[in-house]
Order: structure tokens, then C-alpha cells, then sequence
């Protein structure tokens, strides 16, 4: 195998390692899930008032806002609001959001708050596990609707449990790989 084939191999290799654009990669096991719903409980222990439980008009107005905010228009998709059933303290999630031709956020009126409505919202943006672009969007959003400290905290939050935070890094060019491959070739 040639030096070219054997680079062209590492860069499908780095771009199916890191392909998580909008749902490529939703069919797979989401392995961040409890480590990303970890963070969150604890950025919501610092911040009440988001994780505060909202009226069904309440949540409705805040929906709107963010569906007809120009960043929703620019990364967003057609997405409609949906209440389940009121369970109580008995119910099992507070929301979860469905893929479709128009997507869906269904949420619990006794679980409503504004930080479910931003979470679910960024699965919409086809983000459908809690991976690193799910993460890195959901911080942006956090700091377009909340506020610059608060996603600063949440993104703080996502590293310390350890959850990368940084895009990932583009393959080398040609040159660069061609170097580090004859290096490790001449160590053996």
C-alpha cells in the first residue's frame, strides 16, 4: 500500500471518527448521556430560577421566542410544541423531542422549565444524542437565551465531567502526516 492510500485511509478514518453533523450518528448508542445529564443537574443546582418550573402559557411564550429567533431560523427546523399528560411527581421525564417532518418537543406540565425547553430544542436541531456538537450548541443557545455566565458555568460544568468541549481537530495535511509517519516508521 502506497504512502497516498495509507493517508487518504487515515483521513476517512478522522472524518468517520468526528462525523457528528445533524443526525449522523443518532442510530448509535448515546454513551455521553449519564455524564451530560450529570453536568446538568449540577449547573442546575447553581442556577434555580432556569430549572423553576414554568406555567403551560409561560413555556409556550418562551418556546415561541426561541423558534422565532433569527438563530433559530439559521440552524433550526420547523418544530412544534406538544404537553403530555400531567403525572405529577410520578411522571418519568420532563421532555423529550421526536424527529419528524415537523419535530416535536413534548413536555410534562409539572416538569416544564425553561432549561427542558433549550435541552429538547437543541435535539431538534438534529443533535439527537448528547455528543460534542450536541453540547457545544446547547451552550450556545444557554448563551443566547440565558445569558454569557451561565453558559460559561454549563460549559465549565460539561468539563468537569469530563466531556470535551473543543470542535474536533481537522486530519493533517499531507505534508504534516507524511513526517509523522516516517517518524514512527524509523523508531521501529
Amino acid at each position: 500500500m502506497s504512502t497516498i492510500d495509507k493517508y487518504n485511509k487515515y483521513v476517512e478514518r478522522q472524518r468517520r471518527k468526528y462525523n457528528h453533523q445533524r443526525g449522523k450518528h443518532s442510530h448509535l448508542r448515546d454513551s455521553q448521556q449519564t455524564k451530560c445529564y450529570s453536568a446538568e443537574w449540577k449547573y442546575l443546582e447553581m442556577y434555580p430560577d432556569i430549572k423553576e418550573c414554568m406555567s403551560k402559557k409561560d413555556a409556550e411564550k418562551f418556546f415561541k421566542r426561541i423558534t422565532k429567533s433569527k438563530m433559530w431560523k439559521d440552524n433550526g427546523w420547523p418544530t412544534e410544541l406538544v404537553w403530555l399528560k400531567d403525572m405529577g411527581d410520578r411522571r418519568r421525564l420532563n421532555g423529550y423531542a421526536q424527529d419528524g417532518l415537523v419535530r416535536t418537543v413534548s413536555l410534562s406540565p409539572s416538569g416544564c422549565s425553561k432549561y427542558t425547553i433549550i435541552h429538547e430544542l437543541t435535539h431538534c436541531m438534529g443533535y439527537w444524542n448528547h455528543d460534542r456538537l450536541f453540547r457545544i450548541w446547547l451552550v450556545k443557545m444557554v448563551s443566547r437565551f440565558f445569558g454569557v455566565k451561565e453558559a460559561k458555568d454549563l460549559k465549565q460544568c460539561f468539563k468537569d465531567e469530563g466531556l470535551k468541549m473543543s470542535k474536533p481537530r481537522e486530519p493533517l495535511a499531507y505534508g504534516q502526516w507524511l513526517e509523522k509517519y516516517n517518524r514512527l516508521v524509523n523508531e521501529n
